[in-house]
């Protein structure tokens, strides 16, 4: 949405109604131009952004929450809950205006388990986990939060249970006991049991050496969470190892896109698909999967910012 003048309480208008006529996705894209707006007119008068216009673009973020945007602050992207999350922190931490803090906090409970949720779904666990926090300490008394938390434990539980008996198995001679301790650790590294997760994946490497396949499922299990630029490298160095595996370059992608090295991305992306395509017949990769489909919608949502205007590189650093 391109407005003449941007005037924000036009925008902010716009954002509301059609957000209530159900035009989530347009009324988070006028989200995103009131917000500069906003700012702008706020800069030419002295003045600070106003609260109700932060809750509007905030609501209208929420509404349409997994959908890929430029980050508010600084280069790279994120989902529109994460965006709704850094506008209502502020506010909701704020003293000067009680009233408006406590609503601003439950507005950001909200926001935070629909972003769990999601991650859930999405099998990001401890990220699920981390929203879920978020949600309770924001709201302390939100039963919502504090009953999708603890299913999530619960499961996860379940899931480090399975990976001990597949543990135990493998140890009988029923199956492989490195491949059954990558389960443990990957369990682990689920729960955000991030230092036990780390003593797993070392003791492996001490048994099997710095293997790829290793590399990989400590960089996307945990390294992903716990320092995304070593991530970053050990995913960088599997690709170049595994040349018929596209996952990898897929993995990768989604950490430079998150971090705004743009055009490393698109390339990641690129090198994902190419060996998907290129293996899938032959068996001999890992194309065909689900992360394929997703990695062919996320390159074409990173092209689709960047010709919108709000894709631009990262700043040297």
């Amino acid at each position: 949405a391109r407005l003449a003048p941007e005037d924000p309480d036009a925008l902010t208008a716009l954002a509301r109604s059609a957000r209530q006529l159900g035009q989530v996705g347009f009324a988070a894209d006028v989200a995103e131009q009131l917000i500069r707006a906003e700012r702008a007119v706020a800069t030419s008068e002295g003045r600070k952004v106003r609260p109700e216009v932060v809750v509007a673009a905030a609501d209208a973020w929420t509404a349409d929450g997994p959908r890929l945007m430029a980050a508010p602050e600084g280069p790279g992207y994120v989902v529109r809950f994460e965006g709704a999350i850094a506008l209502l922190e502020p506010l909701a931490t704020q003293r000067a205006d009680p009233a408006l803090a406590t609503d601003c906090r439950e507005r950001l409970a909200r926001t935070c388990i629909l972003y769990g949720d999601m991650l859930a779904s999405a099998g990001d666990a401890a990220l699920a986990l981390h929203a879920y926090a978020r949600a309770l300490a924001a709201n302390p008394g939100d039963a919502e939060a504090a009953m999708h938390r603890e299913w999530l434990v619960s499961r996860l539980e379940d899931e480090h249970l399975a990976a001990r008996a597949a543990l135990d198995r493998a140890r009988a001679g029923k199956g492989s006991v490195g491949d059954a301790l990558v389960g443990i650790a990957r369990s682990l590294a689920r729960q955000a049991k991030f230092a036990e997760a780390e003593e797993v994946y070392r003791a492996l490497e001490a048994q099997i050496g710095e293997s790829p396949e290793l590399r990989f499922h400590r960089a996307v299990e945990l390294l992903a969470v716990t320092n995304p630029a070593q991530a970053r490298a050990e995913l960088a160095a599997v690709v170049a190892a595994r040349p018929l595996l596209g996952r990898p370059a897929f993995e990768l992608a989604k950490l430079l896109e998150r971090a705004g090295e743009i055009d490393a991305a698109l390339a990641a992306y690129a090198t994902a698909i190419e060996r998907a395509d290129r293996t899938a017949l032959s068996g001999e990769g890992d194309g065909g999967d689900d992360w394929a489909v997703e990695a062919v919608d996320r390159e074409e949502t990173l092209q689709l910012l960047r010709l919108a205007g709000t894709a631009e590189p990262a700043p040297a650093r």
